[in-house]
């Protein structure tokens, strides 16, 4: 992600927040610096590396058209995730240190050890993808055949207890907690915005298209919390840098 803003990206973090100040969704957007800039390449490279995805797919059946979109989210994904790993890491350190401590070092490193500072996301085609919105309840769906369906969800202690604190932060359904637990509400809070910020700027300035199928506020903190088709945009890498181009004939003019 770059430093790109755009009215669009704005408002979308509005609409997915809840929010109706602009001015309120504003600050979320801006309130991030780009990963890159605080990373390094280098080091952004490296992490992207080890990003792992679930794919449910044949990727030997699939047509060049769609081995460009699959590409292209792949990136989406490992980019996507190490901004969002960044974060949290930031925010745990923050919260290791300031919180009287409740969210001990133990609970940090069990944290980093079991992968809970990174999202899962896993990429669905054909069957397995019918099968998932079917058991969302969705199966009258009909996929674009050029799409596929891509699944994101939050850290697992993150998407069960996502509720619990931080009630000073953006929406209306966190609730109060005794000081003595962890507000997973708060790590929640200030690390989904990095999702919404990378999925507008890859809309706005990247070759994918997101329509999201659950509605607001439906998730499921086992299986997911965003779920989206995901399409091609016009910006889309062309086809010919998946096939063999042949060498040009050269016809002499008469």
């Amino acid at each position: 992600m770059t430093d790109i803003i755009t009215d669009n990206l704005v408002r979308k973090v509005g609409k997915d927040s809840g929010l109706r100040d602009t001015n309120e969704a504003y600050e979320l957007v801006f309130d991030q610096s780009p990963v890159e800039t605080r990373l390094g390449q280098e080091e952004m490279e490296r992490r992207m590396r080890s990003v792992k995805i679930d794919e449910q797919l044949d990727e030997k059946t699939i047509n060049p058209e769609k081995k460009i979109l699959l590409e292209n989210i792949r990136d989406y994904i490992k980019r996507t995730s190490v901004a969002f790993q960044d974060e949290m890491q930031r925010l745990m350190d923050d919260y290791q240190e300031g919180d009287g401590g409740v969210f001990t070092k133990e609970i940090h490193n069990k944290m980093l050890e079991k992968g809970y500072d990174l999202p899962t996301f896993s990429i669905l085609d054909g069957e397995s993808a019918q099968n998932f919105l079917e058991d969302m309840g969705e199966d009258f769906l009909l996929l674009n055949k050029e799409g596929l369906l891509l699944i994101f969800n939050l850290p697992r202690p993150v998407a069960r207890m996502w509720y619990r604190g931080g009630t000073d932060s953006w929406g209306n359904m966190a609730k109060e907690i005794p000081e003595a637990n962890i507000e997973w509400g708060h790590l929640y809070r200030e690390s989904l915005p990095v999702i919404w910020q990378e999925q507008g700027f890859e809309e706005d300035e990247g070759y994918l298209s997101f329509d999201r199928i659950n509605p607001v506020n439906q998730h499921d903190w086992k299986k997911y919390y965003y779920v989206w088709q995901v399409t091609s945009n016009a910006l889309a890498k062309p086809v010919r840098e998946y096939k063999e181009i042949p060498a040009f004939e050269v016809v002499e003019s008469k």
